[in-house]
């Protein structure tokens, strides 16, 4: 773990490390020194399943999960659809945030995929979080992306810090500042979109060309689809992202924006978006 956590440090802004165990490790504590205070990374882990003990066949109630309660790294607390506090949860002082850790669909071991439960799968949601913020603010250090999500947290619980959830659920659209417009009108489908706020163009990032994203209501048929996609020239349905239930358009490229403004005016389209492109930044 240790030589896992320098060579993170050395390569990437943030480290996610849904793992752990009871014990402290001063080779594990400096590791983290390292990527923390030398490398100025920003390290994200679990808080630990020992909210109920036989969940992870822990000791006792609220064992501490290291490397959790080290002081330089943020650990985080899971909650579930309804933002309470997932029974397995560890609560303690040294809680920092909460995120979403229960029935999480997820890639699977040997292939596959499956929905899992545990603090290790509310971590990498802070985590990735934290990567959208130092793109969109890539001068921040590692302490302002972690106050921008600690002060745009959802506040659960107690007012303020709390042992259960920290300073509360992460929400993404508050800590990039993105905008939300919706329009629901009587005896027509709801449709909404996350924009960017207006002094950021958000044509400029680059996106793969020729290639929608589409999600459609619930309710609406195969043959409706089909339907409402024959009155566009050139576009197809490519293949589909079961998890999510979202259709992936091949479209003709340079389209790729006049195209995504007529299919959010579509009745039954929940949002249609650009397939972006990611990189890694060494």
């Amino acid at each position: 773990m240790a030589s896992g956590v320098t060579f993170a440090a050395d390569r990437a802004n943030v480290l996610n490390l849904s793992l752990g165990g009871p014990d402290d490790s001063s080779t594990l504590r400096n590791a983290i020194n390292y990527a923390a205070d030398t490398r100025g990374r920003l390290v994200v882990t679990a808080a630990g399943n020992c909210g109920d003990p036989y969940f992870n066949r822990c000791a006792y109630v609220n064992q501490p999960f290291y490397p959790g309660p080290y002081p330089n790294v943020m650990a985080v607390a899971a909650v579930n659809s309804t933002d309470s506090r997932a029974s397995f949860s560890t609560e303690g002082a040294y809680v920092d945030i909460a995120a979403p850790g229960v029935s999480i669909y997820n890639t699977y071991m040997n292939g596959g995929y499956a929905s899992e439960s545990g603090t290790s799968q509310a971590a990498p949601h802070v985590a990735g979080l934290a990567a959208l913020i130092w793109a969109r603010y890539p001068t921040y250090t590692a302490a302002q992306v972690r106050a921008l999500m600690e002060n745009t947290a959802v506040d659960l619980g107690t007012a303020g810090w709390d042992q259960q959830y920290g300073w509360g659920r992460i929400d993404a659209r508050a800590a990039l500042g993105l905008t939300f417009s919706g329009v629901t009108a009587v005896g027509q489908a709801k449709s909404a979109r996350v924009e960017l706020l207006p002094s950021v163009d958000h044509h400029e990032a680059d996106i793969a060309p020729g290639r929608l994203l589409v999600k459609f209501g619930a309710g609406i048929s195969t043959a409706s689809i089909h339907q409402a996609l024959d009155s566009f020239s050139g576009v197809s349905i490519e293949s589909q992202i079961v998890a999510l239930d979202v259709q992936v358009l091949r479209v003709p490229v340079g389209q790729e924006w006049s195209l995504i403004d007529r299919l959010r005016a579509l009745p039954g389209v929940e949002y249609a978006e650009p397939d972006y492109v990611v990189q890694l930044i060494r």
